[in-house]
């Protein structure tokens, strides 16, 4: 058994050689990370033969970027320790995912993201600027007389895909696991059918949830004196009736779709890497973000914040902020749906 010293300087353990290899392999932990053997001192991990020969090329160990440990979100482990299959993240959910509890800690996945969009920028940067000029081309194709009617229903086929993919490059880079922009068009081949479903389906049902506050919002205008005809004349609406119809719209249209947005947030990379189908990985995500909606309503929000102002930077901000969001996210997608382990072995588990 060994105990690790973590990024936040706290030690972890103790802990089997199998976590240690997992560690390894996300990229938590390197050649120089402090670890103790059960009776020993602390060393870097490359001074342990053992552990030496699970690094990714043995003799480049020592010139590793120091990368110290790993930061823990509150009791996470990385997706597939101890599990088969986890280097290609073919990885079934923890039988506990919706009995047990999380903490989702917003400043742990913004440092942990972080630390991933500096170790991974360039090619993030690069899939993230892929993704971009693709929905762009999509949309500008879609303004098209006529045949821009073909477009924007071939974008509701593509976005779901497309957006899995994306989501799919940053779990796998956040893993340590080997990836590239050739991930971002993995959504095609991972789970395309639901995908496509799961994007379809969740607008279908945001839009049926609103649609009872967009007839209160027209009931509200007409019963104030506004009618279609006055647009058309130029008439402005009262006031009154502006103000009346912003409150009917936050109450009976914003709010349904912040709430469904939020407790849906995690579908698609449920379905993507999970390979679940549509409506399982929706109610999923449904049910495991229900414990702590506005925990993750808080995260959410401040993500989306940092976008925007990354995004009114010339776009340029949206650079760093774009990689280090979907790092922080996919962070918090771990949180809620990933594997755990605790420090120290249950009173009935044996020690490994």
């Amino acid at each position: 058994m060994y105990t690790i010293i973590g990024g936040d300087g706290k030690e972890y353990g103790p802990i089997a050689l199998e976590q240690i290899q997992q560690w390894i392999a996300q990229g938590r932990a390197n050649g120089q990370t402090q670890v103790q053997k059960e009776g020993g001192t602390f060393q870097p991990l490359a001074n342990y033969p053992e552990l030496a020969a699970l690094l990714p090329g043995a003799s480049g160990a020592a010139s590793a970027p120091p990368v110290q440990g790993f930061k823990p979100v509150s009791g996470f482990r990385p997706i597939g320790s101890g599990s088969a299959g986890s280097a290609a993240g073919e990885v079934p959910l923890p039988a506990d995912v919706l009995t047990r509890d999380f903490d989702l800690n917003i400043g742990d996945c913004m440092s942990r993201g972080w630390d991933l969009m500096k170790a991974n920028f360039g090619v993030a940067v690069g899939v993230v600027l892929l993704y971009g000029f693709i929905i762009i081309v999509i949309s500008l194709l879609g303004m098209i007389p006529c045949l821009g009617l073909i477009f924007s229903l071939a974008s509701m086929v593509v976005g779901g895909p497309l957006v899995g993919g994306l989501l799919y490059f940053f779990i796998k880079s956040s893993r340590g696991q080997q990836s590239g922009v050739e991930d971002l068009f993995s959504g095609f081949k991972r789970n395309f059918v639901h995908l496509v479903l799961a994007q379809i389906v969740q607008g279908i049902l945001v839009f049926v949830a609103i649609l009872p506050g967009i007839v209160l919002i027209v009931a509200t205008l007409f019963a104030m004196g506004v009618r279609f005809e006055h647009f058309e004349k130029g008439v402005k609406p009262s006031p009154e009736a502006v103000v009346a119809a912003a409150a009917v719209f936050l109450v009976t249209v914003f709010v349904p779709i912040i709430y469904l947005s939020v407790r849906w947030a995690f579908t698609l990379p449920l379905v993507v890497d999970r390979k679940m189908d549509f409506w399982q990985a929706m109610v999923t995500s449904w049910k495991v973000v229900g414990k702590h909606w506005w925990k993750t309503f808080a995260f959410v929000f401040v993500t989306s914040l940092i976008n925007m102002a990354g995004l009114f930077c010339f776009c340029l901000g949206g650079l760093v902020t774009g990689p280090w969001m979907l790092f922080a996210y996919v962070n918090a997608y771990e949180e809620l749906f990933g594997v755990r382990g605790g420090a120290t072995p249950s009173a009935s588990e044996p020690n490994a």
